[in-house]
């Protein structure tokens, strides 16, 4: 839509500036090219490992922010902008552009008169999730140079805190001392978190009792100083659309996400059946595009275990009841020349192949990635870094990383001082702004 065009080039010109400048912090998973849920899923399952096969006791707290995109603060938007350096003439268009915004509800025919709205950023635009990642960038560089043995990683507005120790009092108290920090730091910027999605798992290693301490079955954050609430422990979390267990076990995720590929073809029946509807060219479009994604969402995470096979088998039966649907045969035919037939390898084969180029994509990513630096720097780790226990990101990971160049943008930069995060060489970089 013309609307959007000047929208969409303001967010390529930012987005442009966060990758080169580094404006964002690495933890920041959301809004950013080169980034993506499944990377932040693999850096959290990374700490719980690790920490676990350290012989520690690793706690998760999960957090959302509630209402994140309707209760931003306009003018501290504008803020930050100019203290990153972007331009004024760029932050004034962001000012005039989230200011002075009216909406009307319609139901059954009848519109409600315009309400005026002075703060949020309008869901749908190509830049409000740019602007909602930079509002909680101060958040992020403060927890990343003040904590340690804990740490924050966030995709937009779902965040992720966690925490390790030998026992689980210290590692549960240091998440939950986190999770209040996070809270008020929110407070004060107009925000608040969801007490309803908060999720709370720890991850213990396989010692004695005695050794690590009794389990905690429960937390009490503090929303203020006169009152809190409880969030018990679970053995199996979702973090972005990802189900985490307790021990690492990924056969819940995985059955999940086969009955999801089965209720999508049941869906897809009303489109044809065997005798008229779909030709096997456009199912297999279908097929690429809407189920395989769903049958193989988090496959970095499970795909370089050892005993795979087990898991496989849930996502393979799922794969044999759409191809059987696809190619119109009855349920008692053969799968094997149905996957001929359909040009549709095995699911085994698919998942290392995806397998394979998700490490050709990890070679690929900036130097400043999480996925390259959390292996060697990692202010959240108790155990020795050198160690380097075996992890689904570390049998990902290459030997070596090829020299990675950022595309040049196709513009001339604009007039701004923009500041430079922690994670890079603290220098200011002049622009001229046509």
């Amino acid at each position: 839509m013309l609307w959007q065009a000047p929208r969409k080039i303001i967010a390529k010109r930012v987005l442009s500036d966060i990758h080169h400048y580094d404006i964002l912090p690495p933890t920041q998973f959301g809004s950013c090219d080169y980034h993506c849920a499944v990377d932040a899923a693999l850096c959290l399952v990374h700490n719980a490992q690790a920490a676990v096969r350290a012989g520690l006791v690793e706690t998760v707290v999960l957090f959302d922010i509630q209402g994140f995109f309707d209760n931003i603060n306009i003018t501290r938007v504008v803020h930050i902008f100019r203290n990153l350096g972007f331009p004024p003439t760029l932050c004034n268009w962001i000012q005039s552009f989230l200011s002075e915004r009216k909406v009307r509800l319609s139901f059954n025919g009848m519109k409600s008169d315009p309400i005026f709205l002075d703060h949020g950023t309008p869901q749908g635009s190509p830049l409000s999730p740019i602007l909602s990642a930079i509002y909680t960038s101060p958040l992020l560089k403060f927890i990343n140079s003040t904590w340690s043995r804990r740490g924050l990683n966030m995709y937009v507005d779902d965040g992720a805190i966690f925490s390790n120790a030998p026992h689980h009092e210290p590692s549960t108290r240091n998440a939950t001392l986190g999770l209040q920090e996070i809270t008020a730091w929110l407070g004060r910027n107009g925000l608040k978190c969801d007490t309803d999605k908060t999720e709370f798992i720890s991850f213990p290693p396989r010692r004695p009792e005695h050794l690590i301490g009794r389990l905690i079955t429960s937390i009490h954050p503090r929303t203020s100083a006169s009152s809190s609430y409880t969030v018990e422990r679970s053995s199996l979390i979702r973090y972005l659309g990802i189900f985490m267990h307790e021990h690492f076990d990924w056969t819940h995720h995985v059955t999940i996400m086969a009955n999801r590929a089965r209720s999508t073809v049941r869906a897809l029946s009303i489109l044809g059946n065997s005798v008229r509807g779909l030709d096997y060219a456009n199912w297999r479009r279908i097929f690429h595009s809407l189920i395989l994604p769903v049958l193989a969402y988090g496959f970095p995470l499970y795909s370089t275990q050892p005993r795979i096979k087990g898991l496989l088998d849930i996502l393979q039966v799922a794969q044999n009841d759409a191809v059987r649907k696809m190619s119109g045969a009855f349920k008692t035919t053969p799968i094997v020349p149905l996957h001929y037939l359909m040009a549709i390898p095995p699911l085994p084969l698919t998942i290392t192949k995806l397998t394979d180029v998700f490490r050709l994509r990890i070679q690929r990513l900036p130097p400043t990635h999480l996925l390259h630096t959390i292996t060697t720097f990692n202010p959240a780790a108790d155990w020795h870094l050198s160690l380097n226990p075996p992890t689904s990101l570390t049998r990902l990971l290459p030997v070596s990383f090829p020299p990675f160049i950022y595309p040049s943008p196709t513009y001339e930069s604009t007039v701004a001082e923009v500041a430079v995060g922690p994670y890079r060489a603290s220098h200011r970089v002049q622009r001229e702004m046509r």
